[in-house]
């Protein structure tokens, strides 16, 4: 099963170093192994080309949850430019709307209107 991905557009923060946005992201992924944190995760799986049990179709190295399988919520952030993904479009949301609640509380501003929906299809 494919990964849902939503793009946040215009996160904007005042301050140009990068320290204050990685406090902030460590904010917003939280406590790893706390079971309601929606960026939960157990383990690391590394599927390295070369090992026994390499796969091609899965990532080199995933974050994933013991309860499912499935690779763990991540975030990625570049710039102003903030990208959630979820393995379900709910679990997308909740990623996302905990990356707005965190980020708002910190005093980042978040462009409303340069968001999307969560989807599988690349592009703008």
């Amino acid at each position: 099963m494919g990964e849902v991905g939503a793009v946040w557009d215009g996160v904007y923060s005042l301050t140009l170093s990068d320290h204050p946005r990685l406090w902030a992201e460590e904010m917003v992924l939280g406590n790893p192994s706390n079971f309601t944190n929606v960026f939960r995760w157990d383990e690391v799986r590394l599927n390295l080309p070369g090992s026994l049990d390499y796969d091609p179709s899965l990532p080199w190295i995933a974050k994933v949850q013991w309860s499912d399988g499935l690779m763990a919520c991540c975030l990625f952030i570049y710039v102003d430019d903030v990208q959630v993904l979820g393995n379900t479009e709910i679990e997308c949301w909740g990623a996302a709307c905990r990356m707005a609640a965190v980020l708002n509380r910190l005093g980042l501003q978040d462009a409303a209107q340069k968001q999307r929906k969560p989807s599988q299809e690349l592009g703008a």
